[in-house]
């Protein structure tokens, strides 16, 4: 039993290692952005990591497409880390093509 507690801690050492890597070469330029319709679509190119955004009804900005985010367990980040990243990206997207106000 303590050898599988001593095992998990090593697990999520080796993921936290992996983790701080990647957020160090981690980079918005990282991003894939298609823009289909009101929708912008983000996903990191070797992950499964995928969501879409959409215009606000009232065109000020865009907000997460329900339904329309994909996880990836095998990746080095959180799902919450990239959904920060991906909005960024996104609103700066979003505004580079005239759809909303500066953020």
């Amino acid at each position: 039993m303590m050898l599988n507690i001593a095992d998990g801690y090593d697990r999520l050492a080796k993921r936290a290692e992996a983790r701080a890597k990647f957020n160090e070469r981690f980079d918005a330029a990282d991003f894939e952005l298609h823009v289909v319709g009101d929708d912008i679509i983000v996903n990191v190119p070797g992950t499964r990591f995928t969501i879409t955004f959409q215009r606000t009804p009232d065109k000020t900005g865009i907000e997460e497409k329900h339904a329309w985010a994909r996880d990836d367990m095998n990746s080095p980040f959180s799902m919450t880390e990239f959904r920060t990243q991906a909005w960024e990206a996104a609103s700066k997207h979003a505004y580079a093509l005239g759809w909303i106000p500066r953020f």
